[in-house]
């Protein structure tokens, strides 16, 4: 993600007692910006990304 020139936030979670890992990218204010950072991150290889909101 750096290195593409995005900030990423890992956040390490558990479910059902089994660890992963989320990783943030943003915040987006507009609609418009959030669907140029998924855009970016899908264009970085994570083609399975979504965007969430808190």
């Amino acid at each position: 993600m750096r290195n593409a020139g995005l900030i990423p936030t890992v956040l390490e979670q558990s479910s059902n007692g089994k660890p992963f890992w989320r990783v943030l990218v943003g915040p987006a204010q507009t609609k418009s910006e959030r669907s140029q950072l998924l855009r970016s991150v899908k264009d970085v290889g994570f083609s399975d990304a979504y965007a969430v909101t808190n």
